[in-house]
């Protein structure tokens, strides 16, 4: 028998992963459009800053994620 907290860990679980993919898809069209860009060094330099930091928490949440759903799974 499943109960709540399980269902509710498989959710946020499901929530993080999902939100990691995003990330990753944003950011991955958004660094493929900067490598074409034709735009000065500074902006290009402080959008791929930003670009890694946004990949890095990503990795954390997709990873979180992926411990929590093994943990709702037991």
């Amino acid at each position: 028998m499943v109960t709540a907290p399980e269902v509710s860990l498989r959710r946020v679980a499901w929530v993080m992963l999902f939100a990691a993919a995003w990330s990753v898809f944003v950011w991955g069209n958004r660094i493929l459009i900067l490598l074409r860009d034709d735009r000065s060094l500074g902006f290009l330099v402080v959008h791929y800053v930003i670009a890694a930091i946004s990949l890095g928490f990503a990795a954390a949440l997709a990873w979180y994620g992926w411990m929590l759903l093994r943990r709702a799974r037991g």
